[in-house]
Parts: C-alpha cells; structure tokens; sequence
C-alpha cells in the first residue's frame, strides 16, 4: 500500500516506477502512472466496499448508501484516510455494482487467457 511504501520513498530506500491506478495518487503527486510511463491499459486499484445480503430492500440499501456517504463526506475522515494514502471515491449502489461487473469480467478474462487452474 502506499502508506507502507511512503516512508521508504520519502527516505530514499526506494524509487517509484510508477502508480497503478488510473490517475495520480494524491499521496505520491509526482509519481507518475504506468499508464503516463509508456503501458497505456495498465490498472490495478484495490478497493473497499459494503456489501449487503442479496434481497435486501432498496429502502435499506438506499439509506446504507446516504448514511455512508455522509460519513466518508465528513473533513475528519477524509483526513484519517489520507494519512493512510488512501483516496475516498463515494459511489451509488449502480457505480459499485458497475465496478464489480468491470473486475469481474477483466480479471476473469486475465485468469482465462493465462491458463490459470484452480488448486
């Protein structure tokens, strides 16, 4: 994670090749992506979400989904997450599920092509 790696960067201990995600990480502003640095494509992020047990009522997700919002919209958590290096992007239950479905099919395209099996 980039909280782990900073110090060491900051320290000189190490070199940054580049940043997996599609942008650039506000913890690391001048270290570019993989992307800039010549391998267009190229994204690993990892991320958190809240799930809910499948029949939930829209009713509870909805207000799940507002109650959290407002919550990683507060100025104290989004800086007790930036000291971690991490970056709060809030979304809707569609724009997650939409995610889901995105890492779903790539990284099981990725599985498939590079022959991986079960074990």
């Amino acid at each position: 994670s980039l909280a782990v790696v900073k110090p060491q960067l900051q320290a000189g201990r190490l070199h940054a090749v580049g940043v997996t995600g599609p942008r650039r990480a506000a913890a690391l502003p001048n270290v570019a992506t993989i992307a800039e640095s010549g391998l267009p494509g190229y994204e690993i992020v990892g991320w958190h979400g809240i799930f809910a047990p499948a029949g939930t009522s829209r009713e509870i997700v909805d207000r799940l989904s507002n109650t959290i919002g407002k919550i990683l919209g507060a100025a104290d958590i989004r800086e007790l997450w930036n000291t971690q290096a991490m970056e709060i992007f809030p979304s809707t239950p569609e724009q997650f599920a939409a995610r889901l479905r995105f890492d779903y099919d790539r990284y099981g395209k990725l599985i498939k092509d590079a022959g991986i099996k079960l074990q």
